[in-house]
């Protein structure tokens, strides 16, 4: 016997998430620099998910304090083992890409990285 189920859109859809992080270590800081790159509608999606609230990021509508909420997000899920300090630098915002840009201060006696992302 042989059953056919018709699926609609909704059982089958999964909604992923792309980002590029480009990361550089500077042995004389102790400083990581990083530049990450997400699609702004994906972005958008997830302050609202998260915080509740539109964004309108790069717009002349943008919230005052939309940097300290995704300052807050970005360092709570992208992690680097041995870091000590999260320091948000600002953000570029194009209608399909947002980068954003921060530095991790790593602990001295750090010897080798792992990124958690």
């Amino acid at each position: 016997m042989v059953g056919i189920f018709p699926l609609s859109g909704d059982e089958i859809r999964h909604d992923y998430f792309v980002s590029v992080a480009e990361a550089e270590f500077d042995p004389s800081t102790g400083r990581v620099k990083v530049a990450m790159k997400l699609f702004t509608d994906d972005l958008e999606d997830m302050l609202k998910k998260n915080f509740d609230v539109a964004s309108y990021l790069g717009g002349p509508k943008e919230i005052a304090h939309v940097d300290s909420l995704l300052t807050l997000y970005i360092s709570t899920r992208f992690k680097i083992k041995g870091q000590t300090e999260f320091q948000w630098i600002g953000k570029e915002v194009d209608p399909d890409a947002t980068w954003l840009y921060f530095t991790i201060q790593m602990d001295r006696n750090t010897t080798e990285i792992t990124i958690t992302h």
